[in-house]
């Protein structure tokens, strides 16, 4: 099984967040993304998508996310659903989206899922399916969600929120 790894880019330590903890941590990731889009420059980033784009795809992630975990909950090792990121964004039009739109529908995504992360059971969290040939566990979504989030946060210029 694939771990996800600390990133030095954005300071993202999986082993520090206890159990239960990436709802809070999702939540305060978030809750930076309306100041980090109002300030950011309009056009792509360097090697990355435009600031709205960075929002839509982390909205997109958190809905992605949570269909993930609810399949895992509810089905016997899984196939997990995968998609080209690049080609949702693209479809999307996300740069030339309303931003407050763009931030109201992450807002809601993100706190969906994190009262999904909030209402698991412990024994859903070892849970197990899998995306691309790889073995994902709930915990390790649910931690996957909290590094994109803060991530993108820093990508887009946001100040990444401490732990």
């Amino acid at each position: 099984m694939q771990m996800i790894e600390s990133c030095a880019q954005c300071g993202f330590e999986p082993l520090a967040l206890p159990r239960g903890g990436e709802a809070d941590a999702l939540r305060t990731a978030i809750s930076g993304y309306p100041a980090a889009l109002a300030r950011a420059r309009t056009g792509s980033q360097a090697g990355g998508w435009s600031a709205p784009e960075y929002v839509g795809h982390v909205r997109d992630v958190c809905a992605l996310f949570g269909r993930r975990i609810q399949q895992l909950v509810a089905t016997e090792d899984p196939q997990l659903e995968v998609i080209d990121h690049d080609d949702v964004v693209a479809r999307g039009e996300y740069a030339t989206a309303d931003h407050a739109e763009l931030i109201e529908s992450l807002s809601v995504e993100a706190e969906r899922l994190a009262g999904l992360i909030e209402s698991l059971r412990d024994e859903d969290w070892e849970r197990v399916g899998t995306r691309a040939g790889e073995a994902r566990t709930v915990r390790e979504v649910a931690q996957r969600a909290v590094h994109e989030a803060r991530h993108h946060l820093a990508d887009i210029g946001g100040v990444v929120p401490p732990e």
